[in-house]
């Protein structure tokens, strides 16, 4: 049995897949780009139904950088002088 390395998509190739893929290029155009078969640009295009996914966006309720939530945190906790 041979035994092939699998190698992954980077996020900038599957970026760049969906431009080409709404370029209106075809599986096997973008598989020879790439030097991968169709059939796995096809496994990239085909769950979404040829949509490409959304770009991900932090809720503005998440935690920040300081531990506080959302854009009208307050300092809760005060400094008591003993």
């Amino acid at each position: 049995m041979s035994e092939e390395k699998r190698t992954r998509l980077s996020p900038t190739q599957r970026t760049e897949i969906w431009s080409r893929w709404k370029a209106g290029q075809s599986l096997h155009e973008i598989g020879r780009a790439y030097g991968k078969p169709h059939s796995c640009i096809r496994c990239l295009v085909l769950p979404r139904g040829g949509i490409p996914p959304a770009v991900r966006r932090r809720s503005p309720l998440a935690l920040n950088a300081s531990g506080a939530r959302g854009p009208f945190a307050r300092n809760r906790f005060r400094l008591v002088d003993p």
